[in-house]
């Protein structure tokens, strides 16, 4: 693996060092914004790992914000069921 990042990154010197200038201003705009939305979804996890408390899965939150209990489905065919 350490084999192939090091060929990869090679790789990826050489390709900038062909680029124009402003070729290479994108490219480290671009990396700018990868490790921005690293940094953001990192900052996420940390936030949410922190949050005191019982853990729910998603199923349980989506009951928790929902005005309609339980599955949409069961609550039609009630409905329906409920018209006759």
């Amino acid at each position: 693996m350490k084999a192939d990042l090091k060929t990869h990154k090679e790789e990826i010197l050489k390709k900038i060092n062909n680029l124009s200038d402003e070729e290479a201003v994108e490219v480290v705009d671009f990396i700018e914004f990868i490790h921005r939305r690293r940094a953001k979804e990192g900052d996420l996890l940390e936030v949410l790992n922190q949050v005191p408390g019982s853990r729910i899965g998603l199923l349980a939150l989506r009951d928790r914000l929902s005005k309609i209990r339980g599955r949409m489905s069961e609550v039609v065919c009630q409905l329906r069921d409920e018209r006759g």
